[in-house]
């Protein structure tokens, strides 16, 4: 028994029924999604959906929130697994995908073909801020699961040779 499944799948039961119709959260991975993106950002209602990207065409980025300083601001990006059994984690091409979404979202990188409009619009937010704080920022990456191990050791190397370069 995945005694960290159960006490999640409880959570998940809680959270707005409206919100999560709003969101598109259909199915238990959605909603773990959207419960972190909550949680982690403290955002609500409109806000909330806004900056939840899970689904078709979001590359793994599954919810993106900001923190904003006097002088700079954090993009904090979410991606999240809420598997059924303790043993899954982020495989290398689930990495893979999620560094094509990067570049797309923060670097300027070629548009993916199957990119969804919420991943779009979060595109267009992140550049008026960098503009508003003359490209002051940074990123954090926060991966999110139910799992022991969330990370392979080739998902970990994918992403350390992807931030050094």
């Amino acid at each position: 028994m995945n005694l960290n499944y159960n006490i999640i799948k409880k959570e998940l039961d809680k959270l707005n029924k409206r919100v999560v119709k709003q969101a598109g959260a259909d199915t238990e991975g959605k909603k773990f999604s959207l419960l972190m993106l909550k949680k982690l950002s403290a955002y609500k209602g409109i806000k909330l959906t806004n900056h939840y990207t899970d689904g078709p065409g979001d590359h793994q980025i599954d919810g993106v929130y900001f923190n904003e300083g006097k002088d700079e601001f954090e993009i904090n990006i979410i991606s999240s697994m809420f598997p059924s059994k303790p043993t899954a984690a982020f495989s290398a091409r689930d990495v893979t995908d999620l560094i094509y979404g990067l570049d797309y979202l923060l670097f300027s990188g070629e548009e993916p073909q199957d990119v969804s409009q919420k991943v779009k619009d979060i595109r267009a937010e992140i550049n008026d801020l960098k503009d508003n704080y003359n490209n002051n920022y940074s990123i954090s990456l926060k991966f999110t699961s139910s799992a022991n191990v969330v990370l392979t050791e080739t998902s970990k190397s994918q992403l350390r040779a992807y931030q050094n370069k």
